[in-house]
């Protein structure tokens, strides 16, 4: 009797241990998988973005390859023509006649913004604004400063004194001579339409607080509002009304939740699993031309993967302990 009592506490040892054992290497990977699906989702969501960015830069090398010559042409007159400021506004009426059924026709395709500096960065001519020009732009607009500085094109995203996005901006020449430069500003929603068609999910921009007021004019600023997550950034007011019962529990989760919301003000590339472990939601930050993280382009996605994962390693977990369970009780 002696006997079978320690060999009975024997056996339920090695049956509690193996058990132990098997659950825990499980549960290993079980983690691993989601940790692992949450990076790629985070990544391929990155690189998706960069390729909607360079499919933009299409739209923008079409219309530089037909218009470069005729903008340089202008711009080379229009700086010869500061001191003579009836000759030059003469100019500048010439310039949007031409060009303000080509930028109509561009807004259907995402286009926001057509704007054309001279070389001493000064605005000659917004087409989406064209009682607004002469003023310096080397004072906020970084972007025109670097073209000027390094005669090449550059792709950014960048605040402004009107809107806020990516700005395609090239610099012009003249028998070699820098003449100024023209961007092409794309719209948010154009990005956002964009994405949608490659996964049904829901896009949020968080932009920094701090830099919509420095930058942005009073029009602007009006059409944004604090974020649940954290009152250092701030969302477009009409970006995604329609879809703010599927995003905003998320948003206040996270803001409760030190860990992420750090992550979240910290800008940092992170994913968040809400609560019900049926959204996924991914947050890639954004830099401007100065290399500071101004915004965010944010992912939120029903997703069945974690609730799947977990029943299936449910089911494993519930075959191993029978399949233990009967080993031990035979070997008894």
């Amino acid at each position: 009797m002696f006997k079978f009592m320690i060999k009975s506490r024997f056996y339920l040892f090695l049956f509690v241990l193996f058990q132990f054992i098997a659950f825990e290497t499980l549960e290993y990977f079980e983690n691993k998988n989601i940790q692992n699906y949450t990076k790629s989702q985070t990544n391929h969501f990155e690189i998706q973005h960069e390729l909607i960015i360079e499919d933009f830069n299409l739209l923008s090398e079409v219309f530089y390859i037909e218009y470069e010559k005729t903008i340089a042409d202008f711009l080379k007159k229009a700086n010869e023509l500061q001191n003579n400021q009836a000759e030059l506004e003469k100019l500048r009426n010439e310039v949007f006649s031409i060009f303000k059924p080509i930028f109509e026709n561009r807004k259907y395709f995402g286009v926001k913004t057509l704007h054309f500096h001279l070389k001493n960065r000064t605005s000659f001519l917004r087409l989406h604004n064209p009682k607004k020009f002469g003023d310096d732009l080397s004072t906020f607009r970084p972007v025109v400063n670097k073209v000027a500085r390094d005669l090449k094109f550059v792709i950014e995203f960048e605040g402004g004194r009107m809107f806020n996005g990516y700005r395609y901006v090239y610099p012009l020449f003249i028998n070699n001579e820098f003449v100024g430069s023209f961007e092409i500003g794309i719209n948010l929603n154009a990005f956002k339409n964009k994405l949608s068609r490659l996964n049904q999910s829901v896009y949020e921009y968080f932009l920094e607080k701090s830099y919509i007021e420095r930058f942005s004019n009073v029009k602007e600023k009006n059409n944004f509002q604090k974020t649940a997550i954290s009152n250092k950034f701030c969302v477009n007011r009409e970006f995604n009304k329609e879809n703010l019962e599927h995003i905003e529990h998320v948003n206040q989760e996270i803001a409760q939740n030190k860990f992420y919301k750090d992550k979240f003000e910290n800008k940092e590339k992170f994913a968040y699993w809400d609560n019900s472990r049926k959204y996924l939601v991914v947050f890639v930050p954004i830099s401007n031309v100065l290399g500071e993280k101004i915004a965010y382009i944010s992912r939120y996605t029903i997703d069945s993967f974690y609730l799947d994962n977990e029943a299936n390693f449910f089911s494993y977990k519930a075959f191993i302990f029978i399949l233990n369970s009967v080993f031990f009780e035979s070997e008894k």
